[in-house]
């Protein structure tokens, strides 16, 4: 037999904590069965759906919409329940079945998939799931799934293990400061780590397909405010503590750069923590046997983080004296009484009997009070001294690094501030115009592009807490329809009624972003709220609130919200509410903005191969309609006193113009950003700049950064680039903005200096050294060079061919394309917009979109795609379509932008002329992809049907209204089916 401690020894993993995952039984895609084998089931489906009715929680909606991955990924907003779990049911006879009953009972005093709440009873759940799939108990499935598949021979269930080979749990007795004993349970823990970081795969078997542990090891909600609570300033370490994400069963996060996914579990006795790098194919697991709660988690965090400072051959962050500093002594029961009876009133002995007695809860279960006890609780500040922002020495080094950056990425212009603790400082360099030699200085204005979404979300927080303006009682929870009124309609009825200000803000609607069309540019006359009336024809290609699609034009609708609270344009509010207030005078937007006090934009121009200034007066104009998104400008002054206002909790001048509660839900996360942060990622990180943060709060990206929450955002747009970072807790920021070139690397540049800015703010070895920028200097080839290439390898086509693609092509929201030849070769010419020009070259496989002139960066240096559909009989085609990255931009021959009106009716983007007599309204009609054609048929047939009934069946004079129901099932959506009304008068 081992000695205690040694390999052979069995510890726990505890409940909710490193237990093997039930999500492993299902596959995201392929199917578990019911017993009668007859449905297909993902993670998709309603718990509902294969629990039966028997299945209920607090409210109906919840009941019917809630998925596996909502209980998985803890974000049902439901009560967690521990303390009913931890009292232990008095009768041994209570099932899981039995529990599911009694689940409508269970409080929700959390937001459905809004935030995160780390819930045992929801695994619970899961287990029944699983053992409805199964048609067996969970451990029986968990033994011939897993246990048995991966040879995890040691492993087996707390009900069943044996106390002569477990190393036993012990705990900290504070009635008489001795040891108890528990019995837990041990996991085979190398096997299972082996088989994650491989991916699935033992012995030479793919026991889970890669896509199902994907699923599991991807972000599905953000943490948000959850594990903020009870941080310290300083951090005790950084060992992810901050990472703030969830998936199924897991922790996401990062670690000196490398993606991280992680658990700890702790319950009397048993603590164990397992850390994995699957990048790196790397996993550290430590448990220990007690005793609780004398601070074992921290231990194992300072073993843990040691362990892989040593595997990833970095300097240790813990020297071993640090963990002897975080002892604890836990007075007994009898002087934490003594102290708390010292503090209380006491209660007159004719009364107590008033609160003794038996109450209970029919999930819960009961309690019986027989004396009365209380507890206080103290709370502790922390105040930090000020210090000078940077020694000589180090400003002298971040001059350098700055200059270094500059001159590899040819930057022309760059302004600096920092903020720490109430110093300021700003530096500037490079030049503000190339041509006539004019410097960067500290008042030099820059665009900051995107960072003015956090303009946007505090403008709106300032708006609704103003009662004289917000009379309706409107929040951020609110729904947009309440406030926008019946012209606002989305491409649902559901996303209609349901989306609210924190959906748009927190880009979690899963409507397509339409940033082309955005920059394509509209007419001046377009205002937002014309826009805001063709938003029905924005497609949908994400769910709703289940995943990140960030979405410029969301926020333009977020100014119009700001419009319509404030009876103002948003510029207005933002210069009365924020620029005013904040004394921030060097403040204006990309339509105002002077030639001679900004940094001119510069980008590189492949037609010319030259570094040029952007044309002045497309940069004023192209944003106009979407300025809410991200058209302010400033200068690093005008940065620090709003860096100031945001990290001293939302006052300026000595006056709270902003609660601080809404200032803290804007820097709460509201959506994972799941898989849109991990795209294109290298195995080895090209920086520490935690790229990897996978949250998104209210015009905020949030993560950590060497153990300290961090909020930031990025800015770019034609020759200016920004990005702001700061770390609330210790009261820091950093900001830097450029003029350019876009798009050669700038945002790498700027990278390269926050990191190491910021490494010696906080007094760190820096992570860069003065050669990093310049590896990373990318040479894009001229438009010749590409378009040549391109041509070579592309097979012409008759020029009589040409005609069936050229003409006129339009969308309601996104503008119109209009396509004509070139007789000399196989391309097309196309203007879309205001601004977008170039051509498109085709061949028998695919076509491309190639932009031509100053926006030719927008597509290099790859280009984009195109496509062409709904040919008539080998003549014209009636379909045209730009596929920018994951959007598709879908446009039809013979409509227009400038032809829609309100009172227009479309069914799946084609529209049906109302006859004298027949006004057809197909309202809010939608369907999935697979019935679009099937809908449009019907559609058809019903109208010429019913149009000759009417004319042979009516006089001219009268009014006829025919109400019909069309029945289409999806095969798409759980075999649901829906009804729509088509009305005819």
């Amino acid at each position: 037999m081992s000695p205690p401690g040694a390999g052979g020894t069995l510890f726990g993993t505890m409940i909710g904590g490193n237990d093997l995952d039930v999500s492993s039984l299902i596959h995201p895609k392929s199917s578990g069965y019911r017993p009668d084998r007859s449905v297909r089931y993902t993670f998709e489906s309603s718990a509902r759906s294969i629990l039966g009715d028997d299945f209920t929680f607090i409210d109906e909606f919840r009941t019917s919409e809630t998925t596996l991955e909502d209980i998985l990924a803890h974000r049902t907003g439901l009560m967690s329940g521990d303390l009913a779990f931890l009292a232990g049911y008095e009768s041994s006879t209570v099932t899981k079945e039995d529990l599911i009953k009694r689940f409508r009972y269970l409080p929700a005093p959390g937001q459905f998939r809004d935030e995160f709440k780390y819930n045992n009873i929801m695994y619970m759940l899961a287990g029944l799931v699983a053992e409805h799939l199964g048609n067996a108990t969970w451990e029986d499935l968990m033994t011939e799934k897993l246990l048995v598949p991966l040879g995890m021979d040691s492993t087996t269930f707390t009900a069943d293990v044996d106390e002569v080979t477990m190393a036993l749990p012990y705990i900290y007795s504070y009635d008489e400061k001795d040891l108890q004993v528990l019995i837990w349970k041990y996991s085979d823990m190398l096997k299972w780590m082996e088989f994650l970081l491989e991916r699935g795969w033992v012995n030479g078997k793919e026991l889970l397909d890669n896509r199902s542990l994907m699923t599991m090891m991807n972000g599905h909600i953000s943490l948000g405010e959850w594990h903020y609570a009870g941080q310290q300033t300083i951090p005790f370490s950084r060992a992810s503590k901050w990472d703030i994400s969830y998936g199924f069963g897991w922790f996401l996060g990062s670690y000196r750069g490398y993606r991280h996914v992680h658990h700890g579990g702790s319950y009397y006795g048993q603590t164990s923590g397992l850390k994995m790098f699957p990048d790196i194919k790397t996993g550290v697991y430590v448990t220990t046997n007690g005793p609780f709660p004398e601070m074992e988690l921290l231990a194992i965090d300072f073993i843990q983080t040691n362990v892989a400072d040593i595997l990833l051959r970095e300097s240790r962050w813990l020297n071993e004296t640090v963990l002897c500093f975080s002892e604890l002594s836990l007075p007994t029961s009898d002087e934490m009484l003594s102290d708390i009876e010292s503090d209380l009133k006491v209660v007159p002995p004719a009364h107590s009997n008033e609160y003794t007695g038996s109450f209970g809860n029919y999930l819960f279960g009961n309690v019986h009070i027989s004396n009365l006890g209380m507890k206080n609780q103290l709370n502790l500040s922390l105040v930090c001294t000020q210090a000078e922002i940077f020694t000589p020495s180090e400003l002298e080094e971040v001059d350098e690094l700055v200059k270094t950056a500059m001159e590899c990425q040819s930057i022309p212009g760059l302004s600096l501030a920092v903020y720490k603790q109430g110093e300021k400082l700003v530096r500037s360099y490079g030049l503000a115009d190339m041509s006539t030699g004019r410097e960067v200085e500290d008042d030099t204005v820059f665009c900051i592009a995107s960072v003015t979404k956090s303009f946007s979300t505090m403008l709106l927080a300032i708006l609704l807490e103003d009662e004289d303006v917000n009379t309706h009682g409107y929040r951020f929870e609110s729904s947009l329809r309440s406030i926008l009124g019946n012209e606002f309609k989305l491409i649902d009825e559901f996303r209609t009624s349901e989306t609210t200000l924190e959906d748009i803000l927190a880009h979690r609607t899963g409507l397509m972003s339409a940033d082309l069309a955005l920059f394509a540019g509209y007419q001046l006359t377009v205002s937002r709220e014309d826009l805001m009336k063709r938003f029905q024809y924005l497609p949908a290609p994400g769910q709703f609130r289940d995943e990140f699609k960030y979405s410029n034009i969301m926020y333009m609708l977020a100014g119009l919200v700001a419009e319509h609270l404030g009876n103002a344009t948003w510029e207005d509010l933002i210069k009365e509410k924020l620029f005013v207030p904040l004394g921030m005078n060097g403040a204006t937007f990309t339509t105002d903005v002077d030639e001679v006090t900004m940094a001119l934009p510069y980008l590189y121009n492949p037609a010319s191969s030259q570094i040029e200034v952007f044309d002045m007066q497309t940069f004023r104009n192209s944003l106009n309609v979407i300025a809410p998104a991200g058209s302010i400008c400033l200068t690093s002054p005008d940065m620090l006193k709003w860096m100031e206002f945001l990290l001293y909790q939302g006052s300026a001048g000595g006056r709270q113009i902003v609660d601080r509660k809404s200032l803290l839900n804007m820097m709460n996360g509201h959506v994972s950003l799941g898989e849109f942060h991990y795209a294109n990622q290298r195995q080895k990180p090209l920086s520490a700049a935690s790229k990897w943060e996978i949250s998104y709060g209210l015009g905020w990206f949030l993560g950590s950064y060497r153990g300290y929450r961090k909020v930031y955002h990025d800015g770019s747009y034609y020759g200016q680039s920004s990005s702001l970072q700061m770390f609330p807790d210790i009261q820091t920021g950093v900001y830097v903005a450029t003029n350019g070139p876009f798009p050669i690397m700038e945002a790498r540049a700027t990278d390269y200096i926050l990191t190491n800015v910021v490494d010696t703010l906080l007094r760190e070895k820096r992570w860069f050294n003065e050669t990093q920028p310049c590896l990373s200097n990318t040479t894009i080839p001229s438009e010749d060079e590409i378009l040549s290439k391109v041509l070579s390898e592309m097979k012409t086509k008759p020029e009589e061919e040409l005609n069936a693609y050229t003409g006129s092509y339009g969308n309601y929201l996104f503008g119109d394309v209009h396509i004509s030849s070139e007789s000399s070769q196989n391309q097309l010419n196309f203007t879309f917009g205001l601004y977008l020009t170039g051509v498109l070259l085709l061949d028998n496989k695919q076509c491309q979109v190639h932009l031509a002139g100053q926006f030719a960066t927008y597509a290099r240096p790859i280009g984009g795609l195109c496509e062409f559909a709904d040919r008539e009989n080998h003549g014209t085609f009636n379909t045209f379509s730009i596929i920018d990255g994951q959007d598709k931009y879908i446009f039809h021959r013979n409509v227009s932008f400038n032809e829609f009106k309100t009172t227009e009716i479309h069914m799946n983007g084609f529209e049906l002329k109302p006859s004298p007599l027949v006004y057809v309204l197909f309202n809010n009609f939608h369907h999935v992809d697979s019935n679009k054609h099937m809908s449009t048929v019907i559609a058809t047939i019903l109208y010429f049907s019913i149009y000759k009934c009417v004319m042979n069946s009516v006089n001219l004079d009268s009014r006829v209204y025919i109400f019909l129901a069309i029945h289409i099932c999806s095969v798409k959506v759980d075999n649901a089916c829906s009804t729509q009304k088509l009305e005819l008068g």
